[in-house]
């Protein structure tokens, strides 16, 4: 068995996330009443440029991940579930300044693909060896390698990005309403809102990605006649150990 959870350190962002997006929400609003709208829209901007890169490096859905021989156990808050190794798609990683590790996993619930994220700190061999043991849990099932990237077009990719827009517009709204501004508030709550979305969707690719492994070479599927000149960074980690797991079986048979 082996996990990777959130850290304490990495629980503690949650108020401080909430705080970063009631201020994106309001301030803008608030400043048009002193400095009027070049600066409020200024504000707006930046406000959601740093909320979108709060969520990009520490906003996660999942509190830990199991590896073990039953399948990937994702604790979800009070709850878990566990998904079969065969549903396990692929796993992206980061590794950030300030010593943060953020990993994604992408795999199949309910016929569709789902995304889970989980960041910790100080936690780069933790996340190593979970990669490594999922690897191998992935391998030992699959006749030929192979890897999915959720992108953009996924619903569970883009409907967290619409209602939390919608969200965050909505709060910003409830503000105008209380200082009498309205319309403004609801423009730059738009412009800040859709700032912040687009900061933190940059993590994704457009499309979905779906990777083959053939004659030693990663080709994207259905391009077989186009090999990757290079493994995107973030997925590095993930075919290292699959092409160690691959190596070990061919060494051992």
């Amino acid at each position: 068995m082996c996990k990777f959870s959130a850290s304490s350190s990495a629980l503690a962002t949650k108020p401080a996330e909430a705080l970063i997006r009631l201020v994106m929400c309001a301030l803008p609003a608030v400043t048009l009443m002193q400095q009027g709208v070049a600066m409020s829209a200024v504000a707006a901007l930046f406000l959601g440029f740093i909320d979108g890169y709060a969520r990009r490096w520490g906003a996660y859905t999942s509190r830990s991940f199991v590896a073990d021989s039953e399948g990937l156990k994702i604790a979800f808050g009070f709850h878990a579930e566990v998904i079969p190794w065969g549903s396990v798609l692929g796993i992206q990683t980061w590794h950030h300044f300030n010593r943060i590790d953020y990993v994604a996993v992408h795999h199949l619930r309910a016929g569709r693909i789902d995304v889970a994220t989980c960041v910790s700190r100080y936690a780069e061999d933790e996340l190593r060896a979970f990669v490594h043991a999922c690897a191998d849990h992935v391998r030992a099932g699959a006749s030929r390698p192979r890897m999915t990237v959720a992108g953009l077009s996924e619903r569970c990719v883009y409907l967290p990005l619409l209602r939390r827009l919608v969200e965050d517009v909505a709060l910003a709204v409830l503000v105008g309403t209380v200082i009498g501004a309205v319309g403004w508030s609801f423009l730059f709550g738009l412009l800040a809102a859709s700032q912040s979305a687009v900061v933190a969707a940059a993590r994704y690719t457009v499309r979905t990605t779906r990777f083959v492994q053939k004659n030693g070479l990663w080709l994207v599927d259905g391009l077989e006649s186009r090999p990757l000149r290079a493994i995107p960074r973030a997925l590095r980690l993930w075919v290292r150990c699959l092409d160690a797991v691959t190596a070990s079986d061919s060494f051992g048979s």
